[in-house]
């Protein structure tokens, strides 16, 4: 009883949610005093007894802030999908990560490659005035760095290669312009959803219509999902070049710990699953999935006597299926698994992969690697952006209206000519 009424007084019943408006919108800053605390005793020795202390009321009030308070209405839905997202991922799954991290093992924000990425003021350090801000800011880049760049445990990351100059001025002109494409594509999809019957239905829809016949529904199906895909990617690209402008352009960060997010066309040049996820896709996630399931994994593996490697895979994306479905309990359409069934398949499909290379002694690629990939890409994946459709992706505020060039310039333009030229 004790443990229920806790988790509700953190994720409760839709009914119970409360409206952020001017009074409540500070409740979502709970969280940050003890993730900055946790990330200022991460490197300090002989300090994991106390980060223990800590990270259970840096759970509570994560969780509290992606659950509890919300913008009530199914237009808000991606709002708080994006909260609920961003607030588990770097709060909830960050704190595990603070807390439980051994200060045995020096050097968990040590730069030794990039130094230029230290976001350090060594100057600041003479007065005390100034290593007190200095280490408030080294908090929050701990906090706030998903994959380590500069830091050790990023040093394992195949970071895209850089296509923008890195002095500053011309670095923040090419960011400025990638912004600026990255919202008009995010802008025309979703325009697109907006003006497709049954997709835009609120409160949910599905990227199978049931009017059409079943080969009909499939194509739209996929070509909904291969949409959705570059959504997700324009969206994370337009979120980081919003605070890569921020972080070198008004506080003067070094460009080198901004590279870019995605290598190019992830969707179309990956051979395998596994060159997918491992490489092309973004790695934000990299850390906490192998913090929360990948470790886990691997334990079990060594507990049990199971094969490490495929536990240590499967944990990983049975981690990655949870943190996609469980936020979705926002939405007020409950949980059915099946997104979390669709990212543990990647698992099995990637020992196949795996067992593939040792069999033939080469790697997954070729004709066949594009073949298995786009198969699965376009069978198993697609339960996942169907989901996204069924809590309300279509219908939902993405662009506002009030700065959607497509909605208020480009599709009014295109029904007048339309209409001017008889063609409507």
């Amino acid at each position: 009883l004790c443990f229920h009424v806790a988790f509700r007084s953190m994720v409760p019943k839709p009914a119970a949610q409360v409206n952020i408006d001017s009074v409540t919108w500070p409740n979502l800053l709970q969280p940050i005093f003890p993730l900055l605390c946790l990330a200022y005793l991460v490197e300090r020795a002989n300090t994991r007894l106390l980060r223990i202390l800590i990270f259970p009321l840096a759970l509570f009030t994560s969780l509290r802030s992606a659950f509890y308070y919300v913008w009530i209405g199914p237009q808000f839905t991606i709002f708080n999908l994006g909260k609920a997202y961003l607030i588990v991922i770097f709060f909830s799954l960050k704190a595990v990560d603070l807390a439980f991290y051994d200060d045995r093992n020096h050097g968990f924000c040590e730069f030794p490659k990039i130094e230029k990425s230290n976001p350090i003021n060594e100057e600041a350090l003479k007065s005390p005035v100034g290593h007190v801000v200095d280490s408030i800011k080294r908090a929050f880049y701990i906090i706030c760095t998903a994959r380590g760049v500069g830091l050790e445990y990023g040093e394992t990351i195949r970071y895209p290669v850089e296509f923008r100059p890195l002095e500053k001025k011309p670095f923040l002109l090419a960011t400025f312009r990638e912004l600026i494409k990255n919202f008009l594509q995010v802008d025309l999809i979703d325009t697109i959803f907006k003006l497709t019957p049954g997709v835009n239905i609120p409160g949910g829809g599905s990227i199978f219509i049931a009017s059409l016949s079943w080969p009909a529904r499939y194509l739209t199906a996929t070509i909904y999902h291969l949409l959705v895909m570059h959504l997700i990617e324009s969206s994370i690209k337009m979120i980081y070049y919003t605070f890569t402008l921020v972080g070198v352009g008004i506080f003067s960060q070094s460009t080198h710990i901004w590279p870019p997010t995605f290598h190019p066309y992830p969707l179309f040049t990956s051979h395998s699953l596994h060159e997918f996820w491992g490489t092309r896709w973004h790695q934000f996630l990299r850390r906490v999935l192998y913090i929360s399931g990948g470790y886990p994994g691997e334990w079990i593996a060594m507990r049990f006597g199971l094969p490490r490697r495929f536990m240590t895979v499967l944990g990983i994306f049975i981690a990655s299926g949870l943190l996609h479905e469980l936020p979705l309990y926002i939405t007020g359409h409950g949980l059915n698994g099946k997104m979390l069934f669709s990212f543990t398949a990647n698992a099995v499909f990637i020992a196949i992969e795996y067992q593939w290379g040792r069999s033939t002694k080469r790697h997954a690629g070729g004709l066949w690697g594009y073949l298995c990939f786009y198969c699965f890409l376009f069978l198993m994946l697609q339960i996942v952006s169907d989901q996204y459709f069924v809590r309300g992706l279509g219908s939902a505020i993405f662009i506002p209206l009030a700065i959607s060039p497509m909605r208020k310039i480009v599709v009014p333009a295109s029904l007048y000519m339309g209409r001017a030229w008889g063609w409507l």
